[in-house]
């Protein structure tokens, strides 16, 4: 046999981990020098104790401090670096800007890496954009299934679309939410939090980091919609912007914040929908149908590589009928999805093919109340 060793993913229109593969954050941002591209770490005390300097432009360090603050139970992290070296002799001169370059290059080392969260503080252009596309559509042919969680400024237009075409200006929301219709970009985070015991605003950059940090640390099967933001204070997406912001926010799968409880200044997220359009549903998904999807997606791969190098026979295809039960069980006993289905199917002499089929609740959206007075 020569070629690649792979597993070729056709995602099908009804929607079809490994518990080590489970809520890991990829964080991308410059780190204090230019010595690795990729690095992984078992805990984030050890990325802080790793990644300590006193160079403020080495922001990934602060962005670890402030995951480690608030989030210390996050186990494993992964972390791809933008610092870059432009000296040619003698002493380093660091760049810690973000370029497609650098991106591609990250990204490169991410191939077939078992991430759920692609967090980038930074906010990206809509001429970078396309390199983590490209990156995010590779790696679901290979059955590899993670988001993006980044800022997006929701009031930003732009003159170019995604091919470097001149355009009429039009807001950057809305040309995102168009090009990640069919999945890829989780959390476009927009409005700045503050937190109840820090002194400043966050940065839309730390907020990014803050909300990736909440969502890792939350089971996959919870929304996002209307989640109570505990200790956050300040401004929501209308307060910061206007109503008609605030409405474009909602409806262009971004992240935007309002009152719970307005006497009170409780926070909550409004809506977690995504950009990622169903069809059989007629609309788009929310992030925890798109999380607990890309769970089972990550947990039959890591089975199905398993299987890469066994017999193609019906007693290979029993072993995994029994580690596909053992997942389907685990899942709808804790409440992720109400039903998985699969076939397995010898195409070839050393090909098989594996439709998937996952069943999930929706999320509530919309509740009609009727009242009924009466009086005796």
């Amino acid at each position: 046999m020569r070629g690649e060793v792979q597993i070729n993913f056709v995602e099908k229109p009804y929607r079809a981990v490994n518990n080590n593969y489970r809520n890991i954050i990829c964080l991308i941002a410059p780190f204090k020098d230019d010595s690795f591209v990729f690095k992984s770490y078992n805990t984030l005390e050890e990325a802080v104790t790793g990644e300590k300097t006193t160079n403020v432009s080495a922001l990934g360090y602060a962005y670890l401090q402030l995951l480690y603050k608030y989030f210390p139970d996050i186990d494993e992290i992964v972390l791809g670096n933008l610092t870059t070296n432009t000296a040619t002799s003698g002493d380093p001169v660091y760049n810690y800007t973000v370029t497609n370059e650098k991106l591609a290059a990250v990204l490169e080392e991410l191939d077939e890496v078992g991430v759920s969260f692609i967090v980038i503080p930074a906010e990206l252009s809509i001429a970078q954009f396309p390199v983590y596309k490209a990156f995010y559509d590779e790696q679901r042919a290979k059955m590899n299934a993670f988001g993006l969680i980044s800022p997006v400024t929701p009031t930003a237009t732009s003159t170019t679309d995604f091919t470097g075409a001149t355009i009429t200006a039009a807001n950057k929301l809305t040309l995102l939410d168009t090009y990640f219709k069919d999945g890829g970009f989780w959390e476009k985070i927009t409005t700045p939090i503050k937190i109840v015991d820090e002194e400043d605003d966050f940065s839309l950059a730390e907020t990014t980091v803050y909300l990736a940090g909440l969502t890792a640390s939350l089971a996959e099967n919870i929304s996002l919609t209307h989640y109570i933001l505990d200790n956050v204070e300040g401004v929501t997406s209308q307060e910061e912007y206007t109503k008609a912001v605030f409405d474009l926010i909602n409806e262009s799968g971004a992240i935007a914040l309002n009152y719970r409880d307005k006497i009170h200044k409780v926070v909550q997220v409004y809506n977690s929908g995504t950009s990622t359009v169903n069809e059989k549903l007629g609309d788009t998904l929310d992030l925890k149908i798109e999380r607990v999807h890309a769970l089972i997606i990550n947990e039959f791969r890591i089975a199905l590589l398993n299987a890469i190098g066994d017999d193609n026979s019906k007693i290979t295809y029993d072993n995994f009928e029994s580690i596909a039960r053992a997942i389907r069980d685990k899942y709808v006993i804790e409440g992720y999805i109400t039903g998985l289905d699969w076939t397995i199917d010898k195409t070839g002499t050393a090909t098989i093919l594996v439709p998937i089929q996952e069943q999930q609740n929706n999320i509530i959206s919309t509740i009609d109340v009727t009242g009924v007075l009466i009086v005796d």
